[in-house]
C-alpha cells in the first residue's frame, strides 16, 4: 500500500478542525516525523477530497 492508502485506512490520530479532519501516522521504515492528510470531503465509502500529504510536521 502507498502511504497516503495506509494513513487513510489506519491512521493513529483523528483531529476534527471544523469541517476538516487531520488525520495522523507514524510509518515504519521512515526517519522523519509523522506523516499526515488533511481530508477536505468524505463521499462514500471510496472518494475522499484530500489535501496533500505533509512530513515532519509539528502537533500543538
Amino acid at each position: 500500500m502507498e502511504e497516503l492508502e495506509l494513513l487513510i485506512l489506519s491512521p493513529e490520530e483523528v483531529i476534527a478542525q471544523g469541517p476538516k479532519f487531520l488525520l495522523v501516522k507514524k510509518l515504519k521504515g521512515r526517519k522523519d516525523n509523522n506523516v499526515a492528510a488533511v481530508i477536505i470531503e468524505k463521499k462514500g465509502q471510496d472518494l475522499w477530497v484530500v489535501i496533500p500529504v505533509m512530513v515532519k510536521f509539528q502537533k500543538k
